[in-house]
């Protein structure tokens, strides 16, 4: 990989000026074998387009994840000596960036394929950067994909800062579980608005496990 790509795209400073903006090619195409659009991201502002339903999955995964600031898709092409590559995503946590790959469960079964994969993370590694492989099981396995749809829901309704900050206060003051939480909202306040304040960042939960009154909450690591 040449240094000057390499220095591209791990450049924090290019991302804060909108290097990876705009994807470097066409991402959504007529294809009758695949389900192509756009999702209409509120985290990053616009219409992010997808190639597949793994990779929308994908997205509405990002979106709601509080520590994920921004992502871009096909976000750029590097060139090999006798090859190119575009990664699907690149990822901008808070404490991170990565590049992420999806594919399907099938692509276990292409040797080829993983193989080419194992070579671009050695690439990736060696230049101080990470490729991630993302495939279909990782995104659809339970309870996960319930609570990311259940989160988009109240992303795409509009999150409560008001509310978030108050349930913040309470958890600093010792509740630590939803229910706890609920017990000291405001009689006026919806239980389930102590969500407001995962999506918009300002606590934490295991998406990993099922979302209900048990769950513990924690303030985030960055407020």
């Amino acid at each position: 990989m040449p240094v000057t790509t390499t220095k591209l795209i791990s450049n924090s400073k290019g991302i804060a000026r909108g290097t990876f903006d705009s994807p470097v090619r066409n991402v959504v195409r007529r294809n009758p074998c695949r389900v192509v659009g756009f999702h209409a991201s509120r985290k990053m502002g616009k219409l992010i387009g997808f190639e597949s339903q793994i990779e929308l999955m994908y997205f509405e995964w990002l979106e709601v994840d509080p520590d994920v600031l921004k992502f871009y898709a096909q976000p750029v092409t590097i060139q090999f000596k006798d090859s190119r590559y575009t990664p699907d995503v690149l990822v901008v946590s808070r404490t991170a960036e990565y590049f992420v790959e999806i594919k399907p469960d099938s692509v276990f079964k292409d040797g080829k394929t993983i193989d080419r994969i194992k070579g671009l993370q050695r690439h990736f590694l060696q230049c101080g950067s990470e490729l991630k492989l993302i495939t279909k099981s990782d995104l659809t396995r339970q309870p996960l994909r319930n609570n990311v749809e259940h989160l988009g829901r109240i992303t795409r309704r509009g999150a409560s800062q008001s509310v978030a900050e108050l349930v913040l206060k309470h958890c600093l003051q010792g509740a630590q579980t939803i229910d706890e939480l609920r017990s000291r909202m405001s009689d006026s306040a919806e239980s389930w608005l102590v969500l407001d304040a995962v999506v918009l960042g300002y606590v934490r939960l295991d998406f990993t496990q099922p979302i209900d009154g048990n769950s513990v909450v924690t303030p985030a690591d960055w407020m």
